[in-house]
């Protein structure tokens, strides 16, 4: 006990030199934690540093300062177990929020934005959607050439749109490219005919929030 209270002493007394910090590197609810904690000095490292005054341990037996020593190491290592619980006590806790995170997600994801298989025409650009598909047109004339782009995507709540296919052309006249036109839009018009058309299979994922499917879709 007496050895103990020697060792309390230079703890206490050498507050400021014996140096501690500790990192919340990362806490995210529901996901992940992690953090680090140090003890260290530079008492001893340089001359202008002051010197921690640790005599008094030298005059204990090396035989009693080992016991000692393996005295704290095995406190330091019940301390430890104790952060591992509240850890594990953490990670069942977490697991309820990922839950709750997982539904709060799925029920606060607007529907998605459509034309409701109207099209729209802007000055140099069209488009129509549903819940499930858009397609998108865009026009360029100059004096010696016409140029038509044309998308059609995935018009998804969650990835905003993905594209499916889509070309760029360019044409000699105005009546060429509006006849090219006129037959894509033609091609994919039976997309446009529901409000929720079927989802294909293997794309659900564009329309679901953790594997759950959004309202109003269905698969294909």
């Amino acid at each position: 006990m007496k050895n103990q209270n020697i060792l309390e002493q230079i703890v206490d007394e050498n507050e400021e030199m014996l140096w501690d910090n500790n990192w919340l590197v990362k806490h995210s609810p529901g996901d992940e934690i992690s953090f680090r904690s140090r003890v260290w000095t530079n008492a001893f490292l340089s001359k202008e540093t002051p010197v921690i005054d640790i005599s008094k341990l030298l005059q204990i037996p090396l035989d009693e300062l080992k016991e000692m020593q393996n005295v704290s190491i095995e406190a330091e290592k019940e301390i430890v177990c104790t952060i591992l619980d509240s850890i594990t006590a953490w990670r069942r806790q977490a697991k309820r929020t990922m839950l709750l995170n997982m539904a709060t997600k799925y029920l606060q994801t607007p529907a998605v934005k459509h034309s409701n298989n109207e099209w729209v025409y802007n000055e140099s650009y069209a488009e129509i959607s549903n819940m499930v598909y858009k397609m998108v047109y865009r026009l360029y004339k100059s004096s010696e050439q016409f140029m038509l782009s044309w998308d059609f995507y995935f018009n998804s709540p969650i990835h905003s749109i993905v594209k499916i296919r889509g070309q760029r052309n360019n044409f000699k006249s105005e009546s060429e490219m509006q006849k090219y036109l006129d037959g894509r839009i033609k091609h994919h018009s039976d997309y446009f005919t529901e409000l929720s058309p079927p989802v294909p299979t293997g794309s659900s994922h564009y329309f679901a929030v953790n594997g759950q499917l959004l309202p109003g879709y269905r698969i294909e």
